[in-house]
């Protein structure tokens, strides 16, 4: 069985490709996952890690996952008939449990999609090592990075409709990107 191992990634030296290459030789087995999930999100169902344990079952041949959000720049993992407005935690509690109600371990195949959006990367140690790691660059390219080699490589990418992850996302000021740089 897979194991799925969950981080909140921060580096003090904003190399987070380096934090990432890190975690994912701590992984014991190709098979294992690493949840990479950003500071400023929040899963919005208590049994979240049954719904990707689920995932990964129904989808053995996808190497790397992402979820649908209410906030971030990526279009495609926004949540259709989301407020990205609100900021009221109930408020997308009944969201995410509506969407994991609705789809469950459904995913769509978004690899050939348009650069992705590293809010939530799930990735499989066996990928990792097939697209040759993170680029070690700063904070900033390191998910678009990640997504070009995987569609390069012929590896798939997923987007899981079931796990729905609120995400503050610089809110109001969703330009500002100054504490990356």
């Amino acid at each position: 069985m897979n194991q799925i191992y969950y981080s909140i990634p921060y580096d003090v030296n904003k190399n987070m490709g380096k934090y990432y290459n890190d975690f994912m030789k701590l992984l014991p087995d190709d098979d294992d996952y690493a949840c990479f999930v950003d500071g400023d999100t929040i899963f919005t169902t208590s049994n979240y890690g049954h719904i990707i344990n689920d995932v990964i079952n129904k989808y053995p041949y996808v190497g790397c996952f992402t979820s649908v959000t209410n906030r971030v720049n990526c279009k495609w993992q926004i949540a259709e008939h989301i407020d990205v407005d609100d900021n009221d935690m109930q408020y997308h509690r009944e969201f995410g449990k509506y969407m994991q109600d609705t789809y469950g371990s459904d995913c769509d195949d978004v690899t050939n999609n348009s650069l992705m959006s590293g809010f939530l990367i799930l990735l499989k140690k066996d990928t990792w090592k097939k697209i040759g790691g993170f680029l070690e660059n700063g904070m900033l390219g390191v998910d678009n990075d990640m997504h070009n080699k995987i569609q390069k490589c012929g590896e798939k990418m997923y987007i899981m409709k079931g796990i729905y992850l609120y995400h503050w996302y610089r809110y109001p000021n969703y330009g500002n990107i100054s504490h990356l740089k």
